[in-house]
């Protein structure tokens, strides 16, 4: 046989074979990456950054974006360097959709440092092709004089440094990876103590500063300097007014943040003491910093407005609402006076738990229950989908959506076909004028649907969203798979 060496040599070169090999299994259709829980994190530390599309096969904004989504593809492998772009099929990798948060698609995520980021382009080959090489360039600006640094400062409303001895370690990582993700800020870093000292910034251990040509006009982090999310959150935090004014612009700033408590304060700029109430606000706001965000609704934002149900006659008026991880959003209406400390004072009951929230919903009438499907209210809600010994599946849907109206004659047809058993209820609920607030139900897009199997007595039901072809079969066999009710499992008239 070989000498010791010469097969350690060998078994080194099969073993750096089939490594190649395991790398080089990540399929690709029309240049595009396909992944799936198998090969994600592979991807993810082959191809940093990338960008990401989770889809339905059945989706038709989905379809749609796929020539576009291939061209970008295409067009970015021939950048120099080559970036890539990738896409998972969400209905088979269920626990992907769901670990990075994906409620409807087609959901674009970009992963850079490992860190995803929502997308925030257009759906042509050339916007998603612009959009990814400017997140792919350098995500920091590094200055090296007092006048270029004091140049950056002046250059945008809002400017984050980090200050550190060299442009390395732990800190510095964890600055970069801030950057990267941070879609609209812009960032520099300083490794010169002339130009710390320029910026009045002093001492010379590593910090971060956010300057800003508002409110203080300046904000020193002091959190853990090595996590990314903590400096992410800081400027999250800070990049916005005390009291921001609502446009759509800042939209994306407001609801991609850190904060999911919001003050929306609907007032007319023109009333009198204007000035001097948006001043109180502030104060409120300061109080509150890092945990609510105070926000100015001028009339004109009339989709506000009229979402709220508020028209110009109820101004001035506020409404706190908060948007809990993986739930619905919470409406808290505020009735006191704009003036002093009671916004305030609402506010910190609000963020203690001390308020209920409140639940719009339409008047429940006998007719609800007569049609194969059976209508639902918000006041109904609790007594039909969680009716002991029913396997119930509810579609939450808004009149204008022409997805729900697609569907409407086949969800009708499966009712019909369900109607002779009485332990399935097939049920809808027009979400626009009813709102629920039940653990494991989040409605971010429509249609929605939840299925509630039947629990043991005494036990609470359990919801799981409808993942699946949303034609008669894909949702036949749905209610059959999740049923626990037997005859659920054998019976619909389809088979009969």
């Amino acid at each position: 046989g070989e000498p010791p060496e010469m097969r350690a040599t060998l078994a080194v070169l099969a073993f750096a074979a089939i490594a190649v090999l395991a790398r080089a299994e990540i399929e690709e259709e029309d240049d595009v990456l396909v992944l799936t829980s198998d090969n994600f994190q592979e991807a993810l530390d082959q191809y940093d950054p990338l960008l990401v599309e989770f889809y339905a096969p059945w989706c038709g904004h989905c379809k749609r974006l796929a020539p576009e989504y291939a061209k970008a593809a295409s067009e970015l492998l021939s950048n120099d360097p080559p970036l890539r772009i990738a896409k998972v099929d969400a209905t088979i990798s269920n626990e992907l959709a769901t670990k990075f948060g994906v409620q409807g698609f087609p959901t674009m995520k970009f992963f850079r440092g490992g860190q995803p980021q929502e997308y925030g382009g257009g759906r042509t080959a050339s916007e998603i092709v612009d959009w990814v090489k400017r997140k792919s360039g350098p995500a920091f600006k590094h200055v090296a004089d007092a006048a270029e640094a004091t140049e950056f400062k002046g250059s945008s409303s809002v400017t984050v440094f980090g200050f550190f001895a060299a442009a390395e370690g732990t800190n510095f990582e964890a600055f970069a990876s801030a950057a990267a993700a941070s879609d609209d800020v812009s960032f520099a870093v300083v490794t010169d103590a002339d130009v710390r000292t320029a910026l009045g910034v002093t001492g010379t251990d590593d910090t971060v500063v956010l300057f800003k040509d508002f409110d203080e006009g300046q904000a020193d982090f002091e959190g853990d300097l090595s996590s990314a999310s903590d400096i992410s959150d800081f400027v999250g935090t800070h990049r916005l007014p005390l009291v921001t004014t609502f446009t759509s612009e800042v939209a994306p700033a407001i609801f991609g943040g850190p904060i999911k408590v919001h003050v929306l304060i609907m007032a007319d700029g023109e009333m009198e003491d204007f000035e001097a109430l948006k001043a109180n606000w502030a104060e409120s706001a300061k109080e509150f910093r890092g945990k609510a965000l105070f926000i100015w609704v001028p009339p004109s934002e009339e989709r506000i407005l009229s979402y709220f149900d508020v028209t110009e006659a109820d101004l001035p008026t506020a409404v706190v609402v908060t948007m809990p991880e993986g739930a619905a959003m919470q409406k808290f209406p505020f009735s006191g006076s704009l003036a002093g400390p009671a916004l305030g004072e609402f506010t910190g009951s609000v963020l203690k738990g001390d308020v209920k929230p409140t639940l719009k919903s339409e008047e429940p009438d006998a007719s609800d229950l007569e049609g194969p499907v059976v209508v639902v209210k918000g006041k109904s809600f609790r007594d039909i989908v969680y009716e002991e010994g029913k396997d119930v599946l509810v579609e939450f849907y808004a009149p204008w959506c022409g997805h729900c109206k697609s569907l409407a004659p086949i969800y009708e047809e499966l009712a019909t076909n369900f109607a002779s058993n009485d332990k399935v209820v097939i049920a809808k609920m027009d979400a626009t004028a009813n709102e629920i607030d039940e653990e494991g139900v989040t409605v971010r897009g429509f249609p929605t649907l939840y299925f509630f199997p039947a629990a043991a007595k005494g036990e609470k039901k359990v919801p799981m969203e409808f993942s699946g072809a949303r034609d008669l079969d894909g949702l036949t066999k749905f209610i059959k798979t999740n049923a626990v009710s037997e005859s659920a499992k054998a019976d619909s008239k389809d088979e009969l």
